[in-house]
């Protein structure tokens, strides 16, 4: 009996060991080396049980069904099958060592064939069902392998999206924060801490209120309070911040709200993207529309006063009260403006002007000695500017105003002058010229009666005494004589003709005798004579009532034309026709030349020109010459026909 404790007390020490031994190599990570080191230790106990306890008989030897069971749940089916295979030659060697009486054998009701073959027979069945059991475990094994792949690909993929949100949240160029129901900043990141000049540490024990322009806490708390209550799932709007170091930012804000699987808001995400530089242009460009608006104003003003003073000068009185009314809409604050302007003993206000020392005003004084002045009051308190009430822009309108009216009296009063002297001038040339007119006449009366009638008396008794008779004549008067007094008599007539042609250019007694008509006939046969050029007259037979003066004007500006034809035109044929339209006497004269530019007809340098102008400018008549090149000139000549 001794010998039994101890042999179990050995086998429970070799147990405990071999387990210890398998617990340190499982607990090392070796997981199928303590298996296969459990599945030969069991093998081990199990064999040495059989040798010393009375060989296959014994009840150990059941004991390797569960090796190879458990051979095939730790290290798989084929692991199971080579453990069982293993095992059986293990029984049939003990089988063999049993009947050869290599160890003690119990008396037992069955051969050791028998034993081996029933030990055979239930190995097999074990065989069969542990077979059956690894591969339901393998499969069940391999689906909790799959989850666990799955799982740790999933949570692979979290931690790169989380190793990714992270990248961009830190790496945002938007400020970017997280905050909870509270308003507390539970995460931001590093923009958010550069836009506010906090720290993370700084920012996660504040809330988003202690960095909120105080202007715009009421409105963000409430848009924050409705988005948790569930009211919105996100809002937008232009805030301000203060930064840590005092200066103002301004953001556009855009919040939205994260929400548990039950629905209840966990946390808040806010992007704030910095405005501050777009505001600041966006005030700029306020500024400048309200100054474009101004300078509109005052330009409009300006443009009205002009106006008024090109067309109202004549009245003064009323030019300046129009004036007056033009200030008040042109300043900053129209409704509360008050004007009044000044020249000489003339003044003009608008309703509710009052003497004031804060008015804006300006004082002047025209080239004939008159002084004024432009005033403008506010009538009631306003802001002041930089430089006064009044801006820069706003003394410069009234002294710009003041420049007009002071240069536009002064011009109209020159010009008032030379109105005055440019009627005496014309005054004076009707004169001068009538009275060179009538000289005119009186020296070609002159030279007609007095020295033609000489002339005509010289020539008959030249002639008288060339024709008297042949015989004492010729003794008297030898041939050379006779030649002599007929070149004289030649010579008489020559002259005679010049004086009569003098006669008729200082004033054609035709014009006086028998008309215009007859005198522009006569005029154009002299040109046709003396020039080769062709002229034709064609008139219409309506008698034409001019006065003398009208006449003598109409019949220069024709004898001009000629003259200009002759030198210029280079024609060679003349129409010449008239007709009396609409209380009109209407002349026109027409030739083929080669026309008349746009710039000789109007230019300064066409004295021809300009005195035909103002010929029939002093009858009231007018003057018309439209040529084309290669095609001739038209000179219209339109003279009003007397009542």
């Amino acid at each position: 009996m001794p010998q039994y404790k101890a042999r179990w007390t050995s086998l429970i020490i070799v147990i405990q060991s071999l387990c210890i031994i398998l617990l340190v190599l499982n607990r090392r990570g070796y997981t199928r080396c303590a298996s296969l080191g459990l599945i030969i230790g069991l093998w081990a106990i199990v064999t040495g049980a059989d040798l010393t306890g009375g060989g296959i008989a014994t009840s150990a030897t059941f004991v390797y069904v569960i090796i190879v069971y458990i051979a095939g749940i730790l290290l798989g089916a084929r692991a199971g099958i080579f453990t069982a295979l293993f095992c059986i030659f293990t029984a049939l060697c003990l089988v063999l060592m049993e009947i050869n009486g290599y160890m003690p054998s119990k008396v037992l009701a069955y051969t050791p064939m028998t034993r081996w073959t029933v030990l055979t027979m239930f190995t097999g069945v074990m065989i069969g069902l542990q077979y059956l059991a690894s591969q339901v475990i393998n499969d069940a094994l391999l689906r909790t392998q799959y989850e666990l792949d799955e799982r740790n690909r999933a949570e692979d993929a979290l931690r790169r999206s989380e190793t990714r949100w992270r990248t961009v949240f830190n790496n945002a160029v938007v400020s970017i924060a997280l905050v909870d129901e509270r308003g507390h900043i539970l995460e931001s990141n590093p923009a958010m801490q550069r836009l506010l000049g906090y720290s993370r540490e700084e920012l996660g024990r504040m809330t988003f209120l202690d960095f909120t322009h105080s202007d715009d806490r009421v409105e963000d708390l409430t848009y924050f309070k409705e988005m948790f209550d569930g009211k919105s799932n996100f809002y937008r709007y232009e805030k301000r911040y203060i930064r840590k170091d005092g200066q103002l930012i301004w953001a556009n804000l855009t919040a939205s709200i994260i929400y548990e699987e039950h629905g209840k808001g966990q946390f808040a995400v806010g992007m704030v993207e910095d405005i501050t530089d777009r505001k600041h242009t966006e005030e700029e460009n306020r500024k400048l529309l309200w100054k474009l608006k101004e300078r509109i104003k005052e330009l409009t003003g300006l443009h009205e006063a002009a106006r008024i003073l090109q067309r109202q000068m004549t009245d003064i009185p009323q030019m300046l009260h129009d004036l007056a009314k033009l200030l008040p809409p042109a300043f900053q604050y129209p409704k509360a403006t008050a004007a009044r302007i000044r020249l000489g003993q003339i003044e003009t206000a608008t309703a509710a002007f009052a003497a004031s020392s804060d008015a804006l005003r300006t004082d002047f004084t025209t080239a004939d000695g008159l002084s004024g002045s432009i005033e403008v009051i506010y009538t009631e308190d306003y802001p002041l500017e930089t430089e006064g009430p009044f801006l820069a822009e706003e003394r410069a309108l009234i002294n710009t105003l003041a420049d007009m009216l002071q240069t536009s009296y002064d011009r109209h009063q020159a010009e008032e002058q030379l109105k005055t002297t440019t009627d005496q001038l014309r005054a004076l040339t009707v004169r001068l010229r009538h009275a060179r007119e009538e000289e005119g006449a009186r020296i070609a009366r002159e030279i007609h009666d007095e020295l033609g009638s000489a002339l005509t008396s010289l020539r008959w008794e030249l002639e008288s005494i060339n024709n008297t008779s042949d015989g004492a004549e010729k003794q008297l008067k030898p041939q050379p004589l006779r030649e002599k007094t007929g070149l004289m008599m030649n010579q008489i007539d020559a002259t005679i003709n010049v004086v009569r042609r003098i006669a008729s250019e200082l004033r054609p007694s035709i014009l006086d005798d028998l008309g215009l008509m007859e005198a522009i006939e006569w005029q154009a046969q002299q040109f046709q004579e003396r020039t080769r050029i062709f002229c034709r007259c064609r008139f219409s037979p309506e008698n034409i009532d001019l006065n003398e003066e009208q006449s003598t004007a109409v019949f220069r500006i024709f004898q001009e034309s000629l003259t200009n034809i002759l030198r210029h035109a280079r024609a060679t044929s003349v129409d010449i026709t008239s007709e009396k339209r609409g209380g009109c006497f209407i002349l026109t004269i027409r030739d083929d030349g080669q026309g008349i530019a746009e710039h000789e007809s109007t230019g300064t340098k066409s004295l021809g020109i300009l005195g035909m102008r103002e010929r029939v400018f002093l009858v009231g008549g007018a003057i018309e010459i439209a040529g084309v090149e290669g095609k001739g000139t038209i000179l219209t000549v339109r003279v009003p026909i007397s009542g």
